[in-house]
């Protein structure tokens, strides 16, 4: 489980630790307030560079 922001400004960021090396990602949001929503950005590297 990542931890989120908690408030509409500042951003966190999660690390996979050791990295994936996958095609897909599913997110699947476990709590939220008021509506559900979803900002985010998946930064990747070469596949090379993880062996």
């Amino acid at each position: 489980v990542f931890q989120g922001n908690q408030d509409s400004f500042t951003p966190v960021v999660n690390s996979l630790d050791p990295p994936l090396l996958t095609r897909y990602l599913r997110i699947h949001p476990q709590s939220w307030v008021h509506q559900i929503a979803l900002r985010m950005e998946v930064l990747g590297c070469e596949a090379q560079d993880l062996y």
